[in-house]
């Protein structure tokens, strides 16, 4: 009796902790959505392969990832994919070509002079009045031409140039950071699917032990062979060998989505037309560079 007060005490507490914990899950989830923060909201159970997570094939992957053939190209593929859809590398990719503009403009501007024409046209109609004198009508013009070389100006020129060149060489170095960073968060997020993958198959095996172990235990305990002690610690292995299971699944999910992340494309967010195209793309860069 004292041994099921004691474990009611910490089972409870451990609910209440839970209850807190997702209320305080819904209150940032409102507040992200900009929504009224008592806003009620529906929790659905994360399944692997159904409903909204029917995309999410973790078998498949495991079949990629545990191939040393394909799990290189793959890897490959979702990197090549990442810089494509980086927003990161468009945005220096435009301020690198402003910044080469900028310096071709620079070096070519020390060269270009300054040309003015100017022209003039006079006609002279008619004298008049007390004393004027009788002339014929007479036309003139002039025509002027003025060239200037920015020979002052070669200084500031070169000044701009130098400046524009350190820009470029400071946005290629950025751009290959960049790069590098997307290889490596690409690189651990599959190391840590795989991982992930790994303790879904291992929770399986510790779900199943389990259970069969309780079912023994109790056998023993209808025939009066163990304690009530060694049932309740049967039971309570099994428990937490479900919470590990669906441990294991979420935590999958979320692994998926951060690499999701780091790749620029989203599986729930796109069609199953999308996603197809998405293999089929994956196909086609095996065929082209792993013969």
């Amino acid at each position: 009796m004292l041994r099921f007060q004691s474990q009611m005490a910490q089972n409870t507490q451990t609910m209440i902790e839970a209850v807190n914990q997702l209320d305080q899950a819904f209150i940032s989830i409102n507040q992200l959505l900009n929504n009224p923060i008592d806003f009620e909201l529906d929790v659905e159970e994360a399944e692997l392969g159904k409903d909204v997570f029917a995309e999410y094939n973790y078998t498949q992957l495991a079949e990629i990832l545990d191939n040393p053939l394909l799990k290189d190209p793959f890897v490959a593929f979702l990197i090549d994919e990442a810089k494509n859809n980086s927003p990161e590398l468009v945005s220096l990719d435009h301020n690198l070509k402003a910044v080469e503009r900028n310096f071709r403009l620079s070096s070519f501007g020390r060269l270009v002079p300054t040309v003015a024409l100017q022209g003039n046209y006079n006609q002279n109609f008619n004298q008049w009045g007390v004393g004027s004198t009788d002339l014929d009508p007479a036309n003139n013009y002039n025509v002027g031409v003025n060239i200037s070389v920015p020979i002052f100006n070669q200084f500031r020129n070169n000044i701009n140039k130098q400046t524009a060149k350190i820009q470029q060489d400071q946005l290629e170095i950025n751009i290959q950071n960049t790069e590098l960073a997307i290889e490596s968060n690409v690189s651990t997020g599959v190391l840590n699917l795989f991982n992930q993958i790994s303790n879904i198959r291992l929770s399986e095996v510790s779900v199943n032990a389990a259970r069969d172990a309780l079912e023994l235990v109790q056998t023993s305990y209808s025939e009066g062979a163990v304690s009530i002690i060694q049932l309740i610690d049967a039971q309570n292995n099994y428990l937490q060998a479900q919470l590990a299971q669906a441990s294991a699944t979420y935590n999958f999910l979320l692994t998926a989505i951060q690499l999701e992340r780091f790749m620029g494309y989203n599986f729930l967010l796109h069609t199953e037309e999308e996603n197809n195209a998405f293999r089929q793309r994956f196909t086609e860069f095996l065929d082209a560079n792993f013969d």
